[in-house]
């Protein structure tokens, strides 16, 4: 199948190599025994891999808790304790940053290591994200796959995308609007997903519009206001 799926800073893949990467994904996610039982934790910069791995870690019944790539030492401890992470997967970026988080806490936690552990979750829940603790701490919020399948059908049914869209993303890729309303309702439709990359820059954004002849765009009222001021 030679439909572009993915075009990113870094790679671009067709449906049938990304279908490949899932694979590869599942199966190293396979061999640190991640199943029903484990909380797995994403905190990856890279958008393609954090979709494989995500879409991997569903496939294995996993619990998938997403984390900001910019979150504090202080606030990404909390998670994992809080939720009883047991795998985190990471960019070797933040690997000096994870270790001394776990180095700090009472209980052994490891990187993309096996774990025999087992939550007390339904399998069902698919997905755990973090609220954004403005007030208070953070809190996880648990979704089901019957949540998530049917947000992602009825979205899709709303936006009536077709097989020549191209949907460019450019909000944070952990956010759950991202994720469920963007990234997997694209690849439920078929469609190519056009990445932004980390940094939010007018110039960049209009160059990806253009040269990928981006259809669909999710956007805030900012930035929506800063194109139309741009005369965009």
């Amino acid at each position: 199948m030679t439909k572009i799926a993915i075009v990113n800073e870094k790679s671009k893949y067709t449906y049938a190599q990304f279908q490949d990467e899932i694979n590869r994904c599942t199966s190293i996610l396979e061999k640190y025994c991640v199943n029903s039982g484990t909380k797995l934790g994403l905190k990856l910069a890279d958008h393609a891999s954090f979709l494989a791995l995500l879409l991997a870690g569903y496939l294995l019944d996993a619990t998938i808790i997403p984390i900001y790539v910019n979150v504090g030492e202080e606030k990404m401890s909390h998670i994992i304790d809080e939720l009883n992470i047991n795998i985190l997967i990471s960019d070797s970026a933040n690997r000096d940053e994870i270790d001394e988080v776990f180095s700090s806490m009472d209980k052994e936690l490891y990187l993309s290591v096996e774990s025999g552990y087992r939550n007390d979750l339904d399998d069902d829940v698919a997905l755990i994200m973090m609220t954004s603790g403005t007030t208070n701490k953070s809190k996880g919020v648990m979704l089901t796959t019957g949540n998530i399948s049917s947000n992602v059908e009825s979205i899709y049914h709303y936006l009536q995308l077709e097989n020549d869209d191209n949907v460019l993303i450019v909000k944070n890729t952990n956010h759950i609007s991202t994720i469920v309303g963007e990234m997997l309702v694209s690849i439920y439709a078929g469609v190519t997903l056009v990445f932004n990359g980390n940094v939010i820059r007018m110039n960049n954004i209009d160059r990806l519009i253009e040269q990928y002849r981006v259809t669909v765009f999710f956007a805030v009222p900012y930035l929506l206001q800063r194109m139309l001021l741009d005369g965009k």
